[in-house]
């Protein structure tokens, strides 16, 4: 009785891990490899187009340097989402971040609730606390 109770919990145990690589896997074939949107995102349209294109330069130019993306997003809708969970889809969904750990800072500006969030991820957070330091 005891061998057959071991077995059990190991096949339940190997049914486990294996799920959990199946579904680690999709997630990581839905998220892109690469970049498909700019850095700014000004879907609410609150910038002149001068103001959107030095604004890019800068955030291209800041997320070079440090090698962590950082983007700013403003639209009208959250889709029926926290602007915390629009911040970190946007930024996951939308392929951003640097390296394998994908480093970076988005912030949201959201005009439906006039609420804003900010998402990290990898070390954007370590680099946004030094940036608030300064």
């Amino acid at each position: 009785m005891k061998n057959f109770r071991k077995i059990v919990i190991v096949n339940i145990a190997v049914i486990l891990l294996i799920i959990m690589m199946i579904a680690q896997n999709v997630l990581a074939e839905q998220l892109p490899a690469e970049r498909l949107r700019p850095r700014l995102v000004d879907e609410a349209d609150l910038l002149t187009n001068e103001q959107e294109r030095i604004l890019l330069e800068r955030l291209d130019l800041i997320s070079e340097n440090y090698q962590t993306d950082v983007v700013i997003v403003t639209n009208h809708s959250l889709d029926g989402k926290t602007s915390t969970e629009f911040a970190d889809d946007f930024f996951d969904y939308n392929g951003y971040g640097f390296h394998s750990t994908r480093d970076g800072i988005l912030f949201l500006l959201s005009m439906e609730y006039r609420d804003w969030a900010i998402s990290t991820c990898g070390s954007g957070i370590q680099t946004l606390y030094i940036w608030v330091e300064c």
